[in-house]
């Protein structure tokens, strides 16, 4: 057991920074904005009606709200590194392989696209964003990034 929650924290954290470093290129070299994980931490502290103020007089993320959503989001990382790991089975922990963390990577967007981005005013799929069929692009592709992610960060937690 402590085998495999060592092999989740390492794996998800890993996927989870690789997805922040896809985000940072995109936004650097595209100018498509990461997300804003301090939102996450809004709507975990003030609930949805802070979150959703959109006329312009929300007041700037707190210090707060910004570690609580990133901390949210690596915790995110390493549940869904867990379930992958449960699923594919001590085998596949002893010898990733890119498949199954790419599928891992997919499912992902289910929680996002129905739970999260709806419970952050932003529609099922973004839906309400001005861009909802390139968002879902870039966000899958994102999410395809994560189950690289997995993979790597499966093949490191070998290491430990």
């Amino acid at each position: 057991m402590k085998e495999l929650i060592i092999q989740a924290l390492v794996t998800g954290a890993v996927a989870t920074a690789i997805f922040d470093i896809w985000a940072q290129l995109l936004w650097r070299l595209w100018g498509i904005r990461p997300p804003v994980w301090a939102r996450l931490g809004r709507l975990i502290l003030q609930g949805r009606d802070a979150v959703r103020r959109h006329d312009g007089t929300a007041p700037a993320f707190s210090r707060a709200e910004q570690a609580l959503g990133s901390i949210v989001h690596y915790v995110t990382g390493v549940a869904f590194a867990l379930a992958l790991l449960w699923v594919a089975g001590a085998q596949w922990a002893r010898e990733p392989s890119l498949p199954p963390a790419l599928v891992a990577g997919v499912l992902t967007l289910a929680p996002a696209w129905f739970v999260m981005l709806p419970a952050l005013g932003l529609g099922i799929a973004g839906q309400r964003l001005p861009h909802p069929a390139r968002f879902r692009l870039v966000n899958a592709v994102s999410h395809l990034v994560l189950g690289v992610g997995f993979y790597v960060g499966a093949l490191l937690s070998g290491v430990f």
